[in-house]
């Protein structure tokens, strides 16, 4: 149980107890939604953006780099320009193996 502090009402001793510390809650009309801790994100050095081009680059030969970033899973994305001019989003995990990519249609 949670320790018990002791209050003095009226000259006589009255246990009270702790309430557990909660998460924040939020209110904004009648939404409420609890703030919860983020994991941190990986970081996007040089050194790991020349290594997520180079497994991103190997998945599509003669593809050209547009940008890289990390999306709010934590999964890297290489935005690519194929040889043949389509779009294209590769997308690596922390260990920098490809779990999938796609194409812009159109």
């Amino acid at each position: 149980m949670y320790p018990s502090t002791e209050r003095r009402v009226a000259g006589r001793r009255v246990p009270q107890r702790r309430v557990p510390e909660r998460s924040r809650t939020e209110r904004t009309g009648r939404h409420a939604w609890v703030r919860t801790v983020r994991r941190p994100l990986p970081e996007l050095t040089a050194d790991v953006a020349v290594q997520v081009a180079a497994a991103a680059v190997a998945v599509l030969p003669g593809a050209s780099v547009e940008w890289l970033e990390v999306d709010g899973s934590g999964l890297y994305e290489a935005h690519l320009l194929s040889a043949e001019g389509q779009a294209v989003v590769v997308h690596l995990d922390a260990d920098l193996t490809v779990v999938g990519w796609l194409a812009e249609v159109g």
